[in-house]
């Protein structure tokens, strides 16, 4: 029976789709055919809801999320009867990094396993995890970032699969990583930053295949920056219903492999881009901006010791 010997762990919204894509080129690694199988987030439990807002549009994330997700050993374990001979085998759910248990889950199927992470910008992270959320509940961006920010305090800390709308206790990074430093020997760990994959995408990429003991001259192609359409938003309801709306995204997944669908979705943000100017990236307010990095400042600080990087500039105002 084949497992995984490595998984791209997280954190949402950081590019991890892109990697999981650009990986699955190479001809000596296999990546699971769900991006996403959780399995480690439940292992064998039934999942249940228990969110604390009970409204309509929670309990329906949440069984989107259940429909999406492997719980069983032995289906998780089919997402891998494929490989045929390649030397790393992969997949990528960055809720595991987020979710409390699934450490431990993954240390007990998985001891050896190594571990890939990309970190954004907590502040950024939250403010596109809150535009996605928007943008699936199919509203225009008109609900106030800050407060959501402010709701979330009242959602309880294990009702994770509440609506999704953890924004900030997500990108509580030193907490979310400690749990992985403290079972897992740290050469079987690589955590990377957003503005590697934005900045240094070829370094990066040599590097993980490094990491995976693979032929590190492989160049995939990353011209396309996948999700990248999650982060703006058209005024005109028409484009806005082509880029972000379901029903032509479930048409198009009934009907074309998902880089494909990447693909043209991306011609179409770049077509709507040059005919319309007032598809826009909506900005976070500097007031809250700081707020939020004054919240992330501590874990910032212990983060940079924890993975020895640089991460001063994750606590500089930005200028809009």
């Amino acid at each position: 029976m084949t497992l995984p010997n490595f998984l791209i762990i997280g954190a949402q919204r950081s590019g991890t789709t892109s990697l999981y894509h650009y990986l699955e080129q190479h001809p000596e690694i296999y990546m699971s055919p769900i991006k996403e199988p959780k399995f480690f987030v439940f292992d064998g439990e039934t999942p249940q809801f228990h969110g604390s807002s009970g409204t309509d549009e929670s309990k329906a994330r949440y069984e989107a999320i259940r429909k999406k997700s492997i719980t069983n050993f032995d289906d998780y374990s089919a997402l891998f009867r494929a490989v045929s001979g390649q030397k790393a085998v992969g997949e990528a759910s960055p809720h595991y990094l987020y979710c409390p248990r699934s450490a431990q889950r993954i240390k007990k199927h998985l001891p050896e396993v190594k571990l890939i992470v990309i970190l954004r910008n907590p502040v950024d992270r939250a403010y596109s995890n809150f535009f996605l959320k928007i943008q699936i509940a199919e509203r225009q961006f008109l609900e106030n970032f800050e407060q959501a920010v402010q709701d979330e305090k009242n959602r309880r800390v294990e009702d994770i699969w509440d609506g999704g709308k953890h924004y900030i206790r997500k990108g509580f990074y030193h907490s979310h990583l400690t749990r992985y430093y403290d079972i897992f020997d740290p050469k079987q760990i690589k955590v990377y930053l957003y503005e590697d994959l934005n900045n240094h995408l070829s370094h990066l990429m040599q590097d993980i295949f490094r990491f995976l003991n693979v032929n590190e001259s492989f160049i995939p192609d990353t011209s396309t920056r996948f999700t990248e359409s999650a982060h703006y938003i058209a005024q005109n309801a028409l484009e806005n219903s082509l880029l972000v709306k379901k029903w032509p995204k479930s048409l198009a997944r009934t009907l074309l492999p998902n880089k494909v669908r990447s693909g043209i979705k991306q011609k179409l943000m770049s077509y709507f881009k040059s005919k319309n100017q007032d598809f826009i990236k909506p900005q976070l307010p500097t007031e809250l901006r700081q707020q939020l990095i004054e919240v992330y400042r501590e874990d910032i600080t212990m983060l940079q010791q924890l993975i020895q990087r640089d991460l001063s500039q994750w606590l500089e105002i930005k200028k809009n």
